[in-house]
Order: structure tokens, then sequence, then C-alpha cells
């Protein structure tokens, strides 16, 4: 079983333009992938 974080880790991944460094960096300004998902959907 996976754990939520992990599965908004792939959804992250899967987005164009993201890759190892974009996700390396939105993965630090916002402490999770969860919060960067949640985040990208308010704007």
């Amino acid at each position: 079983m996976y754990s939520e974080e992990h599965l908004y880790s792939i959804a992250l991944r899967e987005c164009n333009l993201i890759g190892d460094i974009n996700f390396t960096k939105l993965v630090r300004t916002f402490g999770n992938a969860e919060n960067a998902w949640k985040y990208a959907k308010k704007d």
C-alpha cells in the first residue's frame, strides 16, 4: 500500500515540465509533495 505522500509525489512527477530538479525545489519550498500539489490547485 502506498502512502498519500508517495501518491502525491507520483502525481507531481507525471506533470509536464516537472523533472527531478523542479520536483526537488517544490518539495524543498513547500515541505512535501502534498503541500506543493494543494498549493498549485489554489492558484
